[in-house]
């Protein structure tokens, strides 16, 4: 048995044209979401999902430690402000080619910590893997692996 689709989603249900009237007022206004959904007694994630199913823009509130970030990026970098359109690239600091492949420590999956090494040795079941120290934290490999595993 199929159901017939109507003209109206399952998310405009309950939405009444006098809601969307008073949506559509109180954000021409600059009211924020969580102001319109207290007053409209409505969750903030039904007044944001609904002004973007019908195109209406929002005011967002500004969080202070964003702008900051924003500004720092464009500070060189010893403190003083780059001129606009001035390109800044990474310094990069040469690492040392590592030539022979260390002995893996064929680690299990349970074994492995944030801070070991993550190549996988082994084509079927039981996977091991390399096991060694990573040389910063949120890396996956050792600086062998990580030499091997870039082009």
């Amino acid at each position: 048995m199929h159901r017939r689709r109507s003209s109206m989603n399952q998310y405009d249900s309950d939405w009444t044209p006098q809601d969307v009237d008073t949506l559509r007022e109180l954000a021409a206004q600059g009211w924020y979401a969580r102001d319109i959904a207290y007053r409209m007694q409505r969750t903030r994630n039904q007044i944001i999902g609904k002004c973007r199913r019908l195109h209406i823009k929002l005011k967002h509130r500004q969080v202070p430690g964003v702008r900051q970030a924003r500004k720092s990026r464009a500070k060189g970098t010893n403190g003083r402000r780059v001129q606009k359109g001035t390109v800044m690239h990474k310094q990069e600091v040469p690492i040392e080619e590592i030539k022979t492949e260390p002995q893996p420590l064929h680690l299990t999956v349970v074994e492995l910590t944030l801070h070991t090494c993550r190549w996988p040795f082994g084509e079927r079941y039981p996977f091991t893997f390399c096991g060694h120290p990573i040389p910063k934290f949120g890396q996956a490999y050792c600086r062998y692996h990580q030499q091997k595993s870039q082009p």
